[in-house]
């Protein structure tokens, strides 16, 4: 049986961008971070928090995010800012775990459940605010 990825929702400065997750998104992510190692170091409290940065500006921009701000760069800023550290990180780590295939998170007190909201980042449909949302705007959608 084939590995089956949920839907991950992330708002960027107002607008929601959706993907699900596939082989070639997590290829992608691997050629520069070990999601493993990245998993491995978050539930330590031992995040690094350029490599969680780098992971939300990849999935914001297969989810077609074409936002100049949409950097890794510059959400590694807005992770290293005292008001938002905490959110971000929380929501960073939430889309790591919807990047695990549900076969691989059954049972696994860390995943999350399909359909279940996380920090404004969910596995299903969701017009929850997230921390990284700045203000409103209409919805943009990716299937890749």
């Amino acid at each position: 049986m084939a590995p089956v990825y949920s839907e991950i929702t992330i708002q960027w400065n107002g607008t929601e961008y959706r993907l699900t997750p596939t082989f070639a998104l997590i290829q992608k992510i691997e050629q520069r971070i070990s999601l493993a190692g990245l998993l491995n170091r978050t539930i330590e409290g031992n995040p690094p928090l350029s490599q969680l940065a780098d992971l939300i500006a990849t999935c914001l921009q297969v989810a077609g995010c074409r936002d100049r701000d949409a950097t890794a760069e510059s959400i590694n800023a807005e992770l290293y800012s005292a008001e938002n550290a905490q959110a971000l990180t929380v929501a960073a780590t939430d889309v790591l775990l919807a990047l695990l295939p549900q076969r691989a998170t059954r049972g696994n007190a860390l995943a999350p459940e399909k359909g279940a909201e996380l920090s404004g980042i969910s596995t299903g449909p969701s017009t929850t605010r997230s921390p990284l949302a700045t203000s409103g705007s209409s919805p943009r959608s990716s299937g890749r």
